[in-house]
């Protein structure tokens, strides 16, 4: 049975013996994994740095002036004002 070749179940087009098939099956570009960034989304692994950089709502980056995160869903609410009020009152 080790000698048996499997093809990937999530159709990639990769053959594997046994032993690798398990490994590549936790490692295959075309399987469902979460977003890395906490967003709650399923995304294929082959997508994740696209979806990351383009497309997450929770990746943020340091808002030029005040130095608050800015999410890429909130970048036209961001407040400058507001966000350094609310670090003052911490």
């Amino acid at each position: 049975m080790l000698s048996l070749v499997f093809n990937c179940e999530n159709e990639c087009g990769q053959k594997h013996e046994y032993s690798q098939a398990l490994s590549h099956f936790k490692d295959c570009d075309l399987i469902m994994a979460c977003c890395t960034q906490g967003c709650g989304l399923g995304i294929l692994k082959k997508d994740m740095q696209y979806h990351i950089d383009n497309q997450c709502s929770w990746t943020s980056s340091p808002c030029q002036r005040c130095d608050g995160r800015i999410y890429k869903n909130q970048a036209v609410k961001h407040d400058c004002i507001s966000y350094l009020k609310v670090e003052l009152r911490k």
